[in-house]
């Protein structure tokens, strides 16, 4: 009798599909809900069945309860419909003989190919029995068992068909799981939200997804909150949650702050929710083994990991064998004889061969006969070894040229290539495999090389779907897996398992022809997905230098880029072009801003002009490439300004000249009397406290009580007032006939004395009584002051002296004389020592007590009408007529800077009690401050004068030498290392070696290398003595050669290891200075000759001497001789200092660039700094003079030296100098900078107190267009 054919399972058609969805949509159901309705059929048997390309077969009775409650026919529903035999047909087949000419049916695959095995497959999943059983008892007891193995180990399988199916026996137990992909947060949000809204329809669900992981994202819910809701809707239950492939945290999620606070929120709910008793939550993923390492680096989840890693091993032969064998025997297929064993003997020659042996078993299925799998099929199907790539290779050569070219494409984004890991599968959207490959996908994926899916993302727009028929062509060769479409979701595709990106040789030899882009495709990927999700915001797009590596891979792989993908570099192209034209702007701007801030304008003030060219730097830090001089133009104007700016905040307010100001004891507070008959209180950022009101006419002095709660002001209206601070007049002082000048309290507090044009001076007690009068001056008195320790009262005025008063009896002490116009201020140093005084004779001069003249200064050219001395009593500041303050040494005698800014007479200076601030009041209204943090870091003393000073290549440490024959050694904090006798005369040089040693020239006649920590160097001790005094030494940028100079005019070349290479000359007379250019190909030289030679020392990196060193050029300009030579870094130009007080830039064909005047005296050393930037001129002015190396201005003057400077080096990060000097000291100076950043910040700081008060300065200042 014919035999019926029997089936294992069924497939939905297509036409079945639809019919079954509508039926669901018409009554209302969601998956979901029909499986919560149909208490035996599984929300999975449900999927399978309205998603064909799983490939994935239902049961006969599952089919027949879903169409029977839907109210459909099967045979709707599925092909191939038949009704089962009855027991008596069953009975009457078993008894009749074997027909030999009948071909029996082939039962279903019981055999899983390059697919993980499932959940329905179970009965099918042999060889891992005793691992499933150790896992469910890990499970039951652990809140986190994590099942590791490499790639093919049967991870994923172990779970879903083992562990899954023992649990739920129990029914104690629902079941969440997942895929990290490169959004850790939505995947495990999704798997929650069905458990959590089981009634939801399945777009509902999506949106839940998307709000749950936002929530976790920014911490509003927690994990265990969402656990124990599930729980709780069924009481007794646990949780298990799945995490599968958990390598995609690592492989695919780009952000490593997403993966800690996944794998946190992770860790925070499994300790939460474990307690006494059974955990509600068992946490189970699956890793493979090569991401252990970086699992372990978190080291949270590396202490939880501790106890609960659950490894895969490789199966015995004996487990091996029941996977190869029982599945068969199960549906009643046998093996020939042998033909197992050989398989067996074949897997275990693979690595990772469990996927290998599934695949060959499921091509050798499809061969089998009468239920036999013989020898013969499967050598046909190549053996195990050959199977898959026989397979690959048998797909792919079916396809056109065309669609070869798309599986290529196809392919090539589906892999991740590995840095340091092996290659893996991933995850790809339809957007990113391209439109136009998706009917190929479709195609593969039913060739089972691919599988495809479905990707829940509510941001993503439902595809157009315009060609498959390609795609349906590739999906049936199952090499790619193909998924639905829908609005809420993106259809996914993926190689069905990494087996095949290992074992096919073509696919292999793919990845690695384009590794290098894939690479970058996989950092780009974050990005376009980043831009999506955010509405396409621009902020994401790529800019320099990134945009231009992206239009390379573009123009080299368009066709492995994805739709999305190209539009996002085409946006990132069109927001260039738009910023580029927004930036040609901005330069125009930040150019009009630097030329204007370096205009010559009388009216405008260096605050102003620093608001201006920070503004500028602001700007020019958000073009992404500015022009080298657009960006060299504005860094210099900015450093010049910084350089030379010296006004730290003003204070504008009073409405009259301010005559007078005094600080608080505690220097917070500032005050000021004004001719607008006001005084006023201000903070020292600039904000006006208070405003004293009660004078009939204008103020001129003011003064702090010494316990800062009281103010006492002196009026033209012939009295002094004395205020709280709040101002509340407290006492007025009468008695004076005529204007009052000058007010001041006694140390103590406890008495006031008053000075006025009446010719008098008085004491007053604070309740206004007064105490004395002092009436010897001949005219106007106008200034008067108490010595700090109380015991003398000085007072001067129109009568040209100074006149010293014992206060508690009135009785002259002391006059000085020695001014020859009226005296306008004096002040008396902190120790009471001395006492200064400033006349309109434009002269200041400082007086011991006993009237003896200790020094005179002369500098301002008008009348001076301020002194005070420093808290320290070294400084003295001195205001002018002549609109400007001046800073002098006392101990020095010398002037050490003029503060320039105010538009009229300055009447009145003061230091802060600290020292650090100073204030000027003047008639253009206004209060200055100005910076006294002065360069001078340190000074290092020697006990002779200082010829020569050196830094290290590193900037570590500087070596000074003396004329004595000392080095000394010092750290950049001014600590002497060491000191050591080098010479037994005076050391004309020192210069340190790339390598860190050092070399010392002298007048002994001997040049010594020294290591850095000053011992000599056994190896090279002492090279030969010439004839004559040796003047300068230098080293080679190379490290190889060493050029020294002589007094007889010779120059001579030697190694490092002190073989003399070469003696030559070519000055007529004595030579004071040697420097090897940059590339150590050319030698400068200068010579009291008043020349600059180059030399052409090239051969001497190649030979030992003999041949002529040829001069290649003669500079010629200086008018007297010429004491220093340089190259600037770059080698096209040098630097040379003469005794014509003049340094030459010249071009290196021997024309002079620029002439730098402004030292009064012989220049003796000149030196660039490493950067190029900046170049440094010392002076016997007893100067150092810094210049901007962009446009040879003068960026400042550092002043300090009581002596000439005769050498000066810049430490290698150019923010110090050290300068050496005649006056027995190395001193150690704090530069600016040469970083925009830094340099903007400096600006912000400087001008941070200013813009509190004055926060329109550009708005005032700035040309119209701004």
């Amino acid at each position: 009798m014919s035999k019926q054919r029997r089936r294992r399972g069924f497939l939905a058609t297509p036409e079945g599909q639809k019919k079954l969805e509508a039926r669901m949509s018409e009554k209302g159901y969601t998956q979901q809900g029909l499986a919560d309705k149909l208490s035996d059929v599984s929300l999975d048997q449900i999927k399978k069945l309205l998603n064909r390309h799983w490939g994935r077969k239902i049961q006969r009775d599952a089919i027949e309860k879903i169409t029977s409650f839907l109210g459909l026919e099967p045979g709707e529903i599925v092909a191939d419909w038949y009704q089962p035999e009855t027991p008596e047909q069953r009975q009457e087949q078993r008894q009749a003989p074997a027909d030999p000419t009948v071909i029996a049916p082939v039962p279903d695959c019981p055999y899983r190919g390059l697919f993980a095995f499932q959940e329905e497959d179970a009965e099918f999943f042999f060889g891992r029995e005793q691992f499933i059983e150790d896992l469910v008892a890990d499970v039951r007891a652990k809140p986190l068992v994590a099942v590791i193995g490499p790639s093919g180990s049967g991870k994923s399988s172990v779970v879903f068909a083992g562990l899954m199916p023992k649990l739920r026996q129990d029914r104690s137990w629902q079941v969440a799981f997942f895929r990290p992909n490169n959004r850790p947060f939505y995947g495990l949000a999704q798997a929650l939200v069905t458990l959590l809204e089981p009634e939801t329809s399945e777009m509902e669900r999506l949106a839940e997804a998307k709000k749950l992981a936002g929530y976790f994202q920014d911490k509003t819910v927690e994990l265990r909150d969402v656990v124990e809701k599930i729980v709780s809707n069924s009481p007794g239950s646990r949780l298990l949650l799945v995490a599968d492939q958990f390598e995609e945290l690592y492989a695919l999620c780009q952000d490593a702050s997403d993966r800690q606070q996944f794998l946190d929120e992770l860790l925070a709910a499994m300790q939460a929710l474990t307690g006494s008793r059974s955990p509600d939550l068992a946490l189970v993923l699956t890793l493979r083994a090569d991401f252990l390492g970086q699992a372990l680096s978190y080291r949270p989840f590396a202490d939880a990991l501790q106890g609960a890693i659950r490894t895969l091993g490789p199966m015995s032969r004996q487990e091996l064998r029941d996977v190869i064998e029982k599945p068969a025997a199960k549906v009643g297929v046998k093996f020939e004889e042998w033909l197992s064993d050989r398989i067996l003997e074949e897997a275990s020659e693979e690595p990772g061969h469990l996927p290998l042996v599934e695949f060959t078993l499921t091509q050798l299925w499809e061969k089998q006969q009468n239920k036999k799998l013989t020898h013969e099929a499967y050598d046909a199907i190549g053996s195990m070894a050959q199977a898959l790539t026989y397979y690959a290779e048998k797909v792919y050569g079916e396809l056109t040229a065309q669609e070869q070219q798309q599986a290529r494409q196809i392919f090539s984004q589906l892999v991740h290539s590995g840095e340091n890991t092996r290659d893996t599968r991933r995850l790809a959207t339809r957007a990113e495999v391209g439109e136009e490959n998706w009917g190929l996908v479709r195609g593969l994926a039913d060739k089972r090389l691919l599988v495809t899916g479905r990707y829940s993302h509510p941001k993503t727009e439902t595809p157009k779907i315009e060609t498959i028929e390609v795609a349906s062509e590739l999906a049936d060769k199952s090499l790619v897996l193909a998924g639905g479409n829908s609005q809420f979701q993106e259809e996914t595709v993926e190689i069905v398992h990494e087996i095949l990106i290992w074992k096919w040789e073509r696919l292999k030899s793919w990845i690695d022809e384009d590794r290098e882009f894939l690479i970058w495709q996989q950092g780009l990927r974050p990005l376009v997905r980043q831009w999506q999700d955010n509405n396409k915001d621009k902020e994401v797009l790529l800019r320099e230098p990134l945009l231009e590596e992206a239009e390379k891979w573009l123009a080299k792989y368009p066709d492995l880029l994805g739709d999305n993908e190209k539009a996002f570099i085409e946006a990132s192209r069109q927001q260039k072009k738009s910023l580029r034209q927004a930036e040609l702007s901005q330069i125009q701007q930040i150019l009009i801003l630097v030329l204007w801030s370096q205009a010559p304008n009388p009216r405008r003030d260096r605050l102003w002009i620093l608001a201006a060219i920070v503004e500028a730097g602001r700007k020019l830090q958000k073009i992404q490439a500015p022009s080298d001089n657009t960006y060299d133009w504005t860094m210099e104007a900015l450093r010049q300004v910084i350089y030379k700016i010296q006004e730290r905040n003003r204070f504008q307010g009073q409405d009259g000249g301010v005559r007078d100001l005094s600080f608080s004891p505690d220097g917070q507070i500032i005050a000021t009397a004004s001719e607008d008959k006001t005084a006023k209180l201000w903070s020292l950022d600039g904000k006006e406290l208070q405003t004293v009101q009660g004078h009939s006419a204008g103020l001129t002095s003011v003064s702090f009580s010494p316990d800062g709660q009281t103010i006492a002001t002196a009026s033209e209206d012939k009295t002094a007032k004395l205020w709280s601070l709040d101002g509340t007049e407290l006492q007025t002082f009468q008695g004076h006939s005529d204007t009052v000048t000058s007010v001041s309290f006694s140390p103590d507090g406890k008495t006031i004395a008053t000075a006025s044009k009446d010719k008098t001076v008085k004491l007053w007690s604070l309740e206004g009584k007064e105490l004395q009068s002092f009436e010897e001056h001949i005219a106007e008195v106008n200034c008067v002051s108490f010595s700090p320790d109380g015991k003398v009262l000085a007072s001067a005025g129109e009568d040209k002296t100074v006149k010293l008063w014992n206060p508690e009896d009135s009785e002259s002490l002391n006059t000085l004389r020695g001014h020859e116009d009226a005296i306008a201020s004096i002040g008396f140093s902190p120790n009471s020592s001395k006492l200064v005084s400033g006349s309109a004779d434009t002269t200041i001069k400082v007086w011991s007590l006993d009237g003896k003249e200790l020094d005179a200064f002369k500098g301002h050219n008008s009348a001076i009408n301020s002194v005070s001395f420093s808290p320290d009593g070294r400084l003295i500041a001195s205001a002018s007529d002549d609109k400007t303050i001046k800073i002098w040494r006392i101990a020095l005698g010398i002037e050490l800077d003029t503060f320039e800014g105010h538009d009229d007479r300055i009447w009145s200076v003061s230091f802060s009690p600290q020292g650090r601030v100073l204030a000027s009041a003047s008639a253009d209204r206004t209060v200055r401050l100005w910076k006294l943090d002065s360069r001078e870091l340190q000074t290092c003393d020697h006990e002779d004068e200082v010829w020569s000073v050196s830094c290290s290549p590193k900037g570590e440490i500087l070596a000074s030498a003396s004329d004595d024959g000392i080095i000394k050694i010092w750290n950049w904090e001014g600590k002497n290392l060491k000191t050591f006798q080098g010479h037994d005369d005076w050391i004309s040089c020192l210069r340190f070696s790339p390598d860190g040693f050092f070399v010392s020239a002298s007048g002994d006649g001997t040049v010594k290398l020294w290591q850095p920590d000053g011992t000599l160097r056994q190896t090279l001790q002492t090279l030969p003595k010439q004839e004559d005094e040796i003047l300068a030494a230098s080293f080679s940028p190379d490290g190889r050669l060493l050029a020294t100079a002589s007094a007889d005019g010779t120059i001579k070349i030697w190694n490092v290891e002190g073989k003399e290479l070469q003696t030559f000359q070519g000055h007529s007379d004595r030579i004071n200075s040697v420097c090897f250019s940059p590339d150590s190909k050319r030698l400068a030289s200068a010579s009291d000759d008043r020349a600059v030679k180059l030399w052409d020392i090239n051969y001497l990196n190649s030979r030992s001497g003999g041949a002529e060193i040829n001069e290649i050029k003669t500079f010629s300009g200086h008018s007297d001789r010429v004491n220093s030579v340089c190259f600037i870094p770059g080698g096209q130009m040098l630097a040379s200092a003469s005794d014509d007080k003049t340094v030459r830039i010249w071009n290196r064909d021997g024309t002079t660039s620029q002439i730098l005047e402004g030292h009064s005296d012989r220049v003796l050393e000149a030196s660039f700094s490493e950067d190029g930037y900046t170049l440094a001129s010392a002076s016997a002015d007893k100067t150092v003079k810094l210049w901007s190396c962009l446009n040879w201005t003068l960026l400042a003057t550092l002043r300090g030296h009581s002596g000439q400077v005769r050498s000066v080096c810049f430490r290698p990060d150019g923010l110090g100098l050290a300068s050496a000097s005649e006056d027995k000291t190395v001193k150690l100076w704090k530069l600016e900078s040469i970083d925009l950043q830094k340099l903007v910040e400096a600006g912000d700081l400087w001008l941070q107190d200013y813009l509190k008060t004055n926060p329109e300065p550009l708005q005032r200042a700035l040309p119209p267009m701004f």
